[in-house]
């Protein structure tokens, strides 16, 4: 497939987007002809034709177009979005004004649609008639259709006339995006001339825009003229411009056109500074890892900074890994040095198990964790829990808290949780002390909370343990009252026990009190136990004096607490 039908399609996938806001009316009524806009024309629009998919007999493109927008309409996709596409820059090509028009007079046409269509008819419009392009966007009074349709037209009048697009972006520097205008046209340029493109680029006085212009640039000779592009590359002056376009070149090639890049990478600039030679090459394997890998460790000889070194090593087993473990595991056992073999090896471990979740099991099971590798085990623990939640949770809760922190236990459960809570929720309830030790509980029903609070309380009260129960509750209010204070205040209201309604309470007044301070220091007047009343008042006054002191002042006078307490609370507010 050309990158010309690629580019289409890519456009057009915004289509799809736009149907799923909303039905789609299409009401291409009879545009004006207005010929002295649309350029000299190659064939009328409406004398084009198609042939019907389902009769097979030749149909008008325009009606072909205007049936797929009503077939649309009612919910019936196209069966080839690549056509659909060709056959809008069809009806582009042959008369822009009269697609043009067409597009104004369908009012309800959705965003994704509407915006995608309007992009391929100035894409064609400015490669006929840019000037023309030019005074029908003046029409359009929507702001992003209109900076929409210039940028794509603009980008079809690169193709007709470059000086002409560059002497218009020089002239509308103030635009909204001036830089987005600067890249794509220059990007576009570069697919036609990319030693133009690339010299122009070097004019730009913007570092970062010139810098990222000149990377695509090169990236885009390398991908349609390999050699050429890399003896271009070669060929520049030395310093920072060779060696971003010698990167970019290399780059591209490693992914595209895999043995030139092994052939050049072993043919660098030798005016390259050492250390961009080296970045150069450890891109290059990175990109030749998933399909060369053996060509790609023999690169590796080429690095001269121990750092680019070691960085290269990972990355290639761990893509390598990703593709054929057997081979990458024999590959990390030759490597001579100890330090970049068992670097090596836990990158190995980490393609392996993105992979596979079953090999993320074995491994685990096999390795020996340490405190210098319990982020390693955290991950493949993670990986495992895909496919046996269970066992990688009971491998990770075997494990010393020395060993393994908290969090990899919390990933865990939350991949669990995520595919099956209530199996998850059992566990926890059921291995509630082994939790509680590295205070996951409150963790894990936070967690739970943000998906389901009404949920995850149900199920915190559940807790057989006084403590975990109010761990569990409290973490769950806290939660919801960050997300949603009115649900939680109901949560709290909902509470037959006293002593779960005062800590809980207890638990979210500072937060509530934010939003709604008097709805917050109501429910502290409602408190029972002095000691939880005390705490409650002082967190609800503490958050409000934050924002309004005197107000604070007020609920320590109304609070009904002892004088000493009431003197701690002003204090505190001071």
């Amino acid at each position: 497939m050309s990158s010309h039908v690629i580019k289409i399609a890519g456009a057009l996938l915004a289509l799809i987007l736009g149907l799923s806001l909303g039905r789609l009316w299409p009401t291409a009524t009879q545009a004006t002809d207005d010929s002295d806009l649309s350029g000299e024309r190659r064939e009328r629009a409406a004398d084009i034709e198609t042939d019907d998919p389902e009769t097979g007999l030749a149909v008008p493109l325009e009606q072909a177009i205007t049936t797929t927008l009503r077939n649309w309409q009612q919910g019936e996709m196209p069966d080839d979005m690549i056509l659909f596409a060709l056959q809008v820059e069809a009806w582009a090509q042959a008369d822009p004004a009269r697609a043009f028009a067409a597009l104004q007079n369908m009012k309800h046409l959705r965003p994704g649609i509407y915006f995608a269509t309007l992009g391929i008819v100035a894409k064609e419009w400015g490669q006929v008639n840019p000037e023309a392009m030019l005074s029908a966007a003046e029409g359009l009074t929507h702001s992003y259709a209109h900076q929409h349709f210039l940028l794509q037209g603009m980008t079809g009048a690169m193709h007709a006339d470059p000086d002409f697009a560059m002497e218009w972006l020089g002239e509308n520097r103030h635009l909204d995006q001036a830089n987005s205008f600067t890249f794509s046209l220059l990007a576009e340029l570069s697919t036609i001339d990319p030693l133009e493109a690339f010299e122009r680029a070097a004019l730009l006085n913007d570092p970062q825009l010139k810098s990222d212009l000149q990377g695509t640039i090169a990236a885009q000779f390398a991908e349609t003229s390999p050699d050429a592009a890399f003896a271009w590359a070669s060929s520049l002056e030395p310093g920072r411009t060779k060696e971003r376009a010698v990167e970019a070149v290399m780059e591209q090639m490693s992914y595209l056109h895999p043995e030139k890049a092994i052939e050049y990478a072993a043919d660098l600039p030798d005016d390259l500074f050492p250390l961009y030679r080296d970045q150069i090459t450890h891109k290059v394997i990175a990109g030749l890892a998933a399909t060369h890998p053996q060509e790609a460790s023999q690169l590796l000889g080429n690095l001269e900074t121990p750092n680019q070194y070691d960085d290269a090593v990972q990355t290639l087993a761990e893509r390598w890994g990703l593709m054929d473990y057997e081979a990458a595991a024999e590959w990390v056992q030759s490597i001579a040095d100890p330090y970049s073999q068992n670097l090596a090896e836990r990158a190995l471990m980490v393609g392996a198990a993105l992979n596979s979740p079953e090999r993320a099991m074995q491994i685990a099971a096999d390795m020996q964790v340490s405190d210098q590798s319990s982020d390693l085990a955290s991950f493949l623990a993670t990986q495992w829990a895909r496919v046996d939640p269970a066992g990688a949770s009971e491998w990770m809760l075997s494990l010393s808290d020395r060993d393994l922190p908290a969090g990899g236990v919390r990933e865990t459960l939350q991949t669990w949780a995520q595919a099956d809570s209530d199996a998850a929720i059992e566990y926890v309830q059921a291995n509630a002390g082994r939790f509680q030790e590295r205070a996951l509980v409150p963790v894990f029903f936070a967690d739970l909370a943000a998906r389901d609070p009404q949920h995850a309380m149900e199920t915190a009260m559940l807790m057989q343990d006084p403590t975990d129960r109010y761990s569990a509750v409290t973490s769950v209010l806290q939660a919801t009252s960050r997300r949603n204070p009115t649900q939680a205040l109901e949560m709290l209201e909902s509470f037959s026990e006293p002593e779960i309604r005062d800590w809980g309470v207890m638990s979210v007044v500072s937060e509530i009190a934010k939003l709604t301070p008097r709805e917050a220091f109501k429910h502290t007047q409602s408190v029972t136990d002095h000691v939880y009343k005390y705490q409650s008042v002082l967190a609800t006054v503490l958050a409000v004096s934050e924002y309004d002191r005197d107000l604070a002042r007020q609920m320590i006078d109304q609070s009904g607490l002892p004088p000493d307490e009431k003197q701690i609370a002003y204090e505190g507010i001071e």
